[in-house]
């Protein structure tokens, strides 16, 4: 039988809480269902104490007295309605019960979900990777005969002194080295997210490593009027990592740094402490709001729109270069003031033993010597050698006054007349 059909009934069950009828024939609380219910069960006497569940009337606990009137004790209306407040609590815990295994079975279906769309999303993005990574060799091949075509045909120019091809020329080849910049960019992005980039490690003199990085960049940099500070701590050690992509890194920096400051100043600064090397690179330049950095390392976002226009690039520089230091066992953080100027800080495991401590072991070591009597370009391959090493070598004189170089990145040597010594 159902409460809403028994308004009387259920509204003062909802006042008292408990009813106690004595003579249920007669008592206007149950006069409702005398003819649907008590008289068919020769029903004389009800004590009902409604089941309460939070602010819901959840059910009615009913005592009778069937074929006999009763009248009820205080002590049985006291004992019906604590029972009555017992299964209430029963009832909100099994619907409390019910309820969190409804939710837990909405999250379980939810998470499914996400990790699906999660999973089909790597699973694309993958691909993509997958096949930009593999067209490298289709989109540089053509890029690069049109850029060394050009090149061809501006010397050609050049002899021939047509001063309006060469200009021609120049920006034919400004604009396709630009976009092999881009696409190797891309192409970067897509190996490190693939998977697919593999790290050569050896043993790099970082101060050699800076030098030559700002060899490279610094007529980008002193082109927009800017004046360039190198600060290499005394003695750094040899760091085992990727002289490649380190330099990469620090490249990324730099020609970040120059393209956003022009008439300021540019420092690179190399440290070394606890096996890790770390490289700022500060700048007087533009600065960056302190709430837009996060969006710095997203790939093609730059801090500002505006920026891309007035400044161009793609978003990929500090992207690749924190990617890379990831990989390198380190990252990349930044420090900037709007208006101020930048400090990007580059760190990486790998720190071994100060170089001055190597290259002192390095000629305590027992060598022979060989003379090499004309100008080389000698590449340190030690086919035939045997228990050849690349350290096992140095150069301890040049006839052209020149400063020996060492490379262990690239096991290059150069020198035009040189004594040789290995072991």
């Amino acid at each position: 039988m159902s409460l809403n059909a028994l308004p009387a009934y259920t509204a003062a069950l909802r006042d008292q809480r408990v009813i106690e009828a004595s003579c249920v024939l007669s008592d206007p609380r149950t006069c409702e269902m005398v003819q649907s219910y008590l008289l068919p069960q020769d029903v004389r006497s009800m004590l009902d104490a409604q089941i309460h569940a939070g602010e819901n009337l959840a059910g009615v606990l009913c005592v009778e007295s069937i074929g006999l009137k009763r009248v009820w004790r205080a002590d049985e209306a006291a004992f019906v309605a604590s029972a009555a407040g017992v299964l209430g609590q029963m009832y909100l815990a099994g619907e409390l019960r019910r309820e969190r295994a409804s939710l837990e079975q909405r999250v379980q279906d939810r998470t499914a979900d996400l990790v699906a769309a999660r999973q089909a999303a790597e699973g694309a993005n993958k691909s993509k990777s997958q096949f930009l990574a593999t067209m490298s060799h289709e989109l540089r091949t053509p890029l690069n005969a049109i850029i060394g075509y050009s090149e061809l045909m501006r010397d050609a120019a050049l002899a021939n002194q047509r001063t309006g091809d060469i200009a021609d020329h120049n920006r034919v080849l400004a604009a396709a080295n630009r976009l092999l910049h881009l696409i190797n960019e891309a192409l970067d992005l897509a190996k490190i997210e693939a998977s697919r980039l593999v790290l050569k490690l050896a043993d790099i003199d970082i101060g050699a490593l800076v030098e030559e990085v700002c060899d490279a960049v610094r007529p980008q940099l002193e082109a927009n009027g800017n004046v360039v500070v190198v600060d290499i701590a005394a003695n750094l050690p040899l760091a085992r990592t990727d002289g490649f992509r380190l330099g990469q890194c620090l490249i990324n920096l730099l020609s970040n740094a120059g393209k956003f400051t022009k008439n300021g100043r540019i420092r690179l600064a190399a440290t070394a402490a606890d096996g890790r090397v770390v490289f700022s690179v500060a700048d007087t330049g533009i600065g960056i709001d302190a709430h837009k950095i996060a969006e710095l390392f997203q790939p093609f976002v730059q801090a500002d729109a505006s920026t891309t226009r007035e400044y161009g690039a793609t978003g990929l520089g500090l992207v690749i270069t924190r990617r890379i230091a990831n990989l390198l066992g380190g990252d990349v953080t930044v420090t900037s003031e709007l208006g101020a100027g930048s400090v990007f800080r580059l760190e990486i495991s790998g720190a071994g033993e100060p170089l001055g401590a190597a290259l002192a072991a390095e000629d305590a070591a027992p060598r022979s010597t060989i003379m090499v009597t004309r100008a080389l370009h000698f590449v340190f391959k030690p086919i035939g050698v045997k228990k050849a090493e690349p350290s096992a070598w140095r150069i301890v004189a040049a006839n052209d006054q020149s400063q020996p170089r060492r490379d262990h990145a690239r096991q290059n040597l150069w020198a035009r007349a040189a004594l040789g010594v290995w072991r």
